[in-house]
């Protein structure tokens, strides 16, 4: 029993919880915004915002771990946030990989038109091939932060879910704005362990400064964007603490960025639970 408690626990743990709502908040956002009232809220709805929560999060890191076997020997955020791939947990992560994969084809079934079907086949490209060879986006300048828009793909399915229309282009336009910066300053956390690595990224490139100088960038359009459409109001302020916490680590000295880059899940899902009252009660 205790056997099977711990593989549990790996699993678990590979599928990183802290980041869960990642996809299965936009996805539940989207869908909320684009519902009339709480009867669209049906299986379909449920089963997909399961899969988004925790299967489409094996999926992403599963592959992405499995990738970056080698290089992250070098990553401390293995020792305790992660799991480390070897010789001991590998086919457990394989395995965990293919029960993901035989959930994204269960999924496929519950996609009833070809708009549906093609979006849900990128956000599965995209989960594969930014970890995997011989594409492997995240080794690719700037088309890693660009290939991050797999993040906001739930959110433009759960809103066609629910409307069988896609967003509004400003929507969309924000969401990629602000995905690429997520993953920019994700990446920033990493320059020392890629860089020793030999692992070319966006940040490895640009470095330090000039990567959080432009996620500050990407998150400024993306809030003016917001602003510029007029949906939320003064309710958009709250979310300026996305391009100003850039700042706050370029102005001040010997912040501990590892530290500030785990405040983003508490922001995400505080202020996706914004976005979802502002959808709900509009």
């Amino acid at each position: 029993m205790n056997k099977y408690i711990s593989q549990f626990n790996q699993i678990l743990k590979l599928s990183r919880p802290s980041f869960w709502f990642y996809l299965a908040g936009p996805f539940f956002v989207g869908f909320t915004f684009g519902s009339d009232t709480l009867v669209d809220f049906n299986t379909g709805f449920f089963l997909l915002l399961f899969y988004f929560l925790v299967p489409s999060n094996i999926l992403v890191y599963s592959i992405n771990d499995l990738a970056d076997e080698k290089i992250d020997i070098l990553n401390a955020k293995k020792e305790n946030k992660e799991i480390r791939v070897d010789g001991s947990n590998k086919n457990q992560v394989k395995i965990a990989f293919y029960f993901s994969l035989l959930c994204s084809a269960l999924v496929l079934f519950v996609l009833k038109d070809n708009t549906s079907i093609m979006l849900f086949l990128a956000f599965i490209f995209l989960s594969i091939f930014y970890s995997l060879p011989p594409l492997r986006f995240k080794t690719k300048i700037f088309l890693d932060f660009i290939s991050n828009i797999l993040y906001i793909i739930p959110g433009i399915l759960g809103f066609y879910q629910a409307t069988s229309a896609l967003p509004l282009g400003i929507f969309i336009l924000a969401s990629m704005f602000w995905a690429f910066a997520m993953h920019l300053f994700s990446a920033v956390v990493d320059i020392e362990p890629d860089t020793k690595a030999n692992i070319q990224t966006s940040a490895v490139y640009l470095g330090f400064k000039k990567s959080l100088w432009l996620c500050f960038l990407f998150w400024s359009m993306s809030w003016f964007l917001i602003f510029y459409s007029g949906v939320f109001n003064n309710f958009i302020y709250l979310f300026l603490v996305y391009p100003l916490l850039p700042l706050y680590v370029l102005r001040k000295k010997n912040v501990d960025l590892e530290r500030v880059y785990w405040w983003y899940p508490v922001i995400n899902i505080v202020l996706g639970f914004v976005l979802f009252l502002l959808a709900y009660f509009n």
